[in-house]
């Protein structure tokens, strides 16, 4: 099987060895590069998560394997503003959600709530992958990011909440810590945004 990454090609044995020896290859290049994976294209077809899997499980049918990256800016361009909508549709959301929890939360509330601690790990992965790198670090200020992302004490306090069965806890922790934060980093990203635009225009 070829790998085909950054316009170089490598020969792989079909055989489920040759897979890890493969994918430290991809991660080796684009290291060296600056770049990181968006995704393969095995085949002709897309495969965006569980390479490894994919690749064993596909072992003795590969041909073709192309490594799609993109370089660590272009990257952080697109989670800003995977960000910056997520918070546009979230903030809303959670407002409405906090009123349920006050008047007595129904099973929809409840998924809605689990939805919510989805997207606050969400932000602060990408918070984490983003401080690993530190010239997208510098650019985007991360210790003020991560500022308003530090909700380890709110999280305590919403476990604490669930085990008492504090709906009005759950709703206080919600409209009085978590929507401020949101709101301010969603100020933050939206001038991280209109920085890069007026940069763009410039040049």
């Amino acid at each position: 099987m070829n790998l085909i990454i950054l316009d170089q090609s490598y020969k792989f044995a079909n055989e489920p060895e040759s897979v890890p020896a493969l994918l430290n290859t991809v991660e080796d290049i684009l290291t060296k590069n600056n770049m990181i994976l968006s995704h393969l294209v095995i085949d002709g077809l897309e495969v965006n998560e569980d390479y490894e899997n994919y690749l064993l499980n596909n072992i003795d049918l590969l041909t073709n394997i192309s490594v799609e990256a993109r370089t660590l800016e272009e990257w952080l361009d697109e989670m800003i503003v995977s960000a910056s909508e997520y918070l546009n549709r979230c903030i809303p959301a959670l407002e409405e959600l906090g009123t349920e929890f006050y008047q007595g939360p129904d099973q929809d509330s409840w998924l809605n709530f689990e939805q919510m601690l989805e997207g606050i790990e969400w932000l602060n992965q990408l918070v984490d992958q983003i401080s690993r790198q530190e010239s997208l670090a510098k650019k985007i200020d991360i210790d003020n990011v991560e500022q308003e992302l530090a909700l380890q004490d709110v999280l305590l306090e919403l476990e604490d909440a669930i085990r008492n069965k504090d709906t009005v806890l759950i709703a206080d922790t919600i409209i009085y810590e978590i929507l401020p934060r949101y709101n301010s980093l969603k100020q933050k990203l939206s001038a991280i945004l209109s920085s890069e635009v007026l940069e763009h225009g410039s040049n």
